[in-house]
């Protein structure tokens, strides 16, 4: 950032402290060595990842940030790396994600997770994270380097008995947000297709046996919009430019509303209030093509929903074999019943049909207007 950043040329006006947050005493004696060692002005500070409150008011009193929006985030390749917390959200709904992935979960007992539990985790862990029981208790190192800072007290996980009394990652995100890197899972059949350019073959598996959870990028982003956080426009998948992301890099932001989630049939009487929204009565979609759309393709319906899980926006889309489909007008009126003819079960690419939200002074109004625009075909990768 010093260096090779137009921030860096203001850091005498503005300056910056790192601060290494861990609860592993040896990897904050290693943080400081390093940041010392690089003439960074830092300082180290036990923190949980399970427990983003605490280590934000540490930030605050120990550190004098003023409030989130002092403070910027950031982390790489720890999500995959958590111990699986059960998911307590029945409503959480991500059995449409089982067959979209082979990926293979096990717990630490060796006994196999389903996909749809992973997701539920990953949701959980991003955004109503709770105080992890099984974080091993903390003892300050004897002869601590310089910019070290010895917790106060040690955690007490006996506080928060209960997984379901959660704290939100997004809470404590500011407007400068969470810079996260993480890595990705690949098909299968990706992996064999690039297999001379990728280490999927031997990582995967290694972290599946090891009981860590990597998610394919598809799921990742679509937890991480569960949990109410988006990245901005800045998203960058790796490799560039090929056909499958293996390492994605992003800051991530509060969405304006609690989250996005997909739907499911249990949501038509509130969908259909939705499709009263349209402008023309005739682009209104009926039960039927609403129940069409959500059987033949139930990975990629979209809400929005707020706090309260009123359903607040609604993005429709179908898998089709090719971009030759645009020709044929399939997604001219929202209510056609073409869906069917033109869906195709494993199509490579992902055809928006329609986009709409439950009232103009919507905070997510601007976003779902964007898509509501043109209809957009993108690769499913």
């Amino acid at each position: 950032m010093r260096d090779r950043t137009l921030r860096g040329k203001h850091l005498e006006q503005r300056p910056l402290l790192m601060v290494g947050v861990d609860f592993n005493k040896a990897s904050l004696l290693a943080t400081a060595k390093t940041l010392s060692g690089a003439g960074v002005p830092f300082e180290t500070m036990f923190g949980d990842i399970g427990d983003p409150e605490t280590i934000h008011k540490g930030l605050c009193s120990r550190f004098g940030a003023r409030g989130k929006d002092d403070i910027l985030h950031v982390r790489s390749f720890m999500d995959h790396d958590r111990p699986y917390l059960e998911p307590t959200d029945e409503g959480i709904s991500a059995s449409a994600l089982e067959g979209e992935s082979d990926a293979a979960y096990v717990r630490s007992d060796g006994a196999m997770l389903t996909r749809a539990l992973t997701y539920r985790s990953l949701v959980e862990h991003a955004s109503s994270w709770p105080s992890n029981p099984s974080s091993p208790e903390f003892e300050p190192e004897v002869g601590r380097l310089p910019g070290y800072v010895q917790p106060s007290h040690k955690p007490d996980h006996s506080r928060d008995p209960h997984p379901h009394q959660m704290r939100r990652w997004a809470s404590v995100a500011g407007r400068h947000g969470l810079l996260l890197l993480e890595v990705h899972s690949l098909t299968v059949s990706d992996t064999a297709q690039f297999r001379a350019e990728t280490t999927s073959l031997h990582f995967d598996a290694l972290q599946s046996w090891s009981g860590q959870m990597l998610l394919p990028v598809q799921h990742w982003q679509l937890a991480l919009a569960h949990a109410g956080l988006l990245p901005d426009a800045n998203l960058l998948c790796y490799p560039k430019g090929s056909p499958y992301t293996r390492i994605t890099l992003q800051r991530l932001v509060p969405a304006p509303c609690a989250g996005f989630r997909l739907a499911t049939l249990s949501d038509l009487p509130q969908l259909l209030e939705l499709e009263a929204q349209w402008d023309a009565p005739f682009l209104c979609s009926s039960e039927a093509t609403l129940r069409q759309r959500i059987e033949l393709e139930p990975s990629g319906q979209f809400l929005a929903f707020g706090g309260d899980g009123t359903l607040l926006a609604a993005i429709y889309t179908q898998r089709v074999a090719s971009l030759e489909v645009l020709q044929h007008g399939v997604s001219v009126p929202a209510r056609s019943t073409g869906h069917a003819a033109s869906h195709h079960s494993r199509g490579p690419h992902r055809l928006l049909k329609a986009a709409l939200w439950a009232r103009k002074e919507s905070p997510i109004s601007h976003l779902v207007e964007r898509l509501q625009r043109r209809s957009i075909a993108c690769p499913i990768r």
